[in-house]
């Protein structure tokens, strides 16, 4: 299996919530859009992705089932995500 290729990584810093630190979205192969990703910082302090639910009532409308997926894009997401607060062009973390 491929995995697809990740393209573009925007990230939107969030402020005032302890747990959640941004939202991504991310294009795969330049044809597949997904937003709102959340980057959350755990209560081991490690920092995670986690897809957005549509609703309370909703299941997750992307679940990834390869690991080797899951930590490819975890991987240049939080990556992106550390790059942009060390070069400041995103709003530092806020405790």
């Amino acid at each position: 299996m491929e995995i697809p290729k990740i393209t573009n990584i925007n990230i939107y810093p969030v402020t005032g919530l302890p747990r959640l630190k941004a939202y991504a979205s991310i294009t795969l192969n330049n044809c597949i859009l997904i937003k709102n990703i959340k980057i959350i910082k755990t209560m081991t302090n490690k920092y995670r992705i986690a897809f957005s639910k549509e609703s309370k009532n909703s299941p997750e409308i992307i679940v990834l089932l390869n690991q080797k997926v899951r930590s490819y894009f975890e991987y240049k997401i939080l990556t992106e995500y550390f790059t942009g607060r060390d070069e400041n062009f995103n709003q530092p973390e806020q405790d």
